[in-house]
């Protein structure tokens, strides 16, 4: 499925701009087949879930 930038935005909260600078960025996976960007839902679900796991906490050192 595809979304728009607006769609995008609202599903994760964020502002249509802000979305747009992380697009530009290369930080989420987005497409600029023509003046719009597009994101498919797929991709965006895909890297919500890579990002869960890399925020979460690193295990401490194992003790030597």
């Amino acid at each position: 499925m595809i979304l728009s930038t607006e769609a995008c935005a609202e599903m994760l909260s964020v502002s249509v701009t802000h979305l747009q600078r992380l697009a530009r960025a290369g930080i989420i996976p987005a497409s600029k087949p023509g003046r719009e960007w597009v994101f498919l839902l797929e991709d965006i679900v895909e890297w919500l879930q890579k990002r869960r796991h890399i925020s979460v906490a690193p295990e401490p050192p194992a003790p030597t």
